[in-house]
């Protein structure tokens, strides 16, 4: 089970044109009859890249895409979350259900939410930061290259955000990366020796527990290439049930280190979250 912290946030009515038409084949398939509308949560994550476990394809027909439904709880009621095949809107759940929920539960806009899907598949995220990329001055090359290589070993990518160099806007994206069900969250940038890099600082307020045999394998691997790796002063930790690790700015530099660490990630997050109780030999 996950849970996904979002904020209610208004729509441009096309939920309600959309159920309408779906509306008697959702019943077909829910066997409810489901509320004129949607209520939207936007999240920060993907939501097209979740994997849920359980799912309802509704066949799209007379120029219509096809649709899934998959189950999920709001506040404790039992709702659907639709997932339309083609959307603009990949941060935003569409939940429906057969009453109208913001009159149900009295929410408005801005309201904050959480929602609980069956989803027990490990979420992984990345975090840039960069002042001229959270300004889309540069682009971030380091952070794509962490999301193809954590995908590329099996990993799923639900959480992606580009920040400045500021500690409080950092400390803000790691809790919320964790409220939102992340188990791995990978950063990039900010480690150096700069007034301005700040992201090891941020990440030791936030952290419950520091994890120093990760920045140690990394510092010695990579100082085999290069005695400037020694000069990162990234730090990983846990933060509930989300290991962070602090990665350098350069591209490079992020290759080298996710060849260093992605052998041991898998085992650690068993650890975490039970999934094992004893070390690989």
């Amino acid at each position: 089970m996950k849970r996904i912290t979002g904020k209610v946030t208004s729509g441009i009515k096309e939920g309600e044109k959309y159920i309408k038409i779906y509306k008697e084949r959702i019943k077909d398939v829910l066997g409810i009859d489901v509320f004129n509308g949607t209520l939207n949560i936007r999240t920060p994550l993907n939501v097209k890249n979740i994997k849920f476990k359980e799912r309802k394809i509704i066949k799209g027909f007379s120029g219509f895409g096809s649709i899934f439904l998959s189950p999920c709880k709001l506040n404790n009621m039992d709702c659907h979350i639709v997932l339309p095949e083609k959307t603009k809107h990949e941060d935003v759940l569409e939940i429906v259900s057969d009453v109208p929920l913001r009159e149900k539960l009295n929410l408005r806009d801005g309201d904050r939410v959480t929602v609980e899907i069956d989803a027990d598949d490990i979420w992984s995220g990345v975090l840039t930061v960069s002042d001229k990329g959270s300004k889309g001055e540069r682009e971030d090359r380091s952070g794509k290259a962490i999301e193809k290589i954590l995908t590329e070993n099996g990993f799923n990518v639900v959480f992606y955000r580009i920040v400045p160099d500021e500690k409080e806007i950092i400390k803000e994206s790691l809790i919320e990366a964790e409220k939102s069900g992340i188990n791995l969250l990978i950063t990039t940038g900010g480690t150096g020796f700069s007034r301005r890099d700040v992201t090891p600082e941020a990440t030791k307020e936030i952290v419950e527990k520091e994890i120093p045999g990760i920045p140690e394998l990394i510092r010695f691997e990579t100082g085999k290439i290069t005695k400037m790796a020694y000069l990162s002063r990234g730090i990983s930790g846990i933060r509930g049930d989300m290991i962070i690790i602090n990665l350098p700015g350069s591209e490079k530099a992020v290759k080298e280190c996710m060849d260093v660490i992605v052998p041991v990630l898998s085992h650690a997050l068993d650890i975490l979250l039970g999934r094992v109780t004893e070390h690989k030999k």
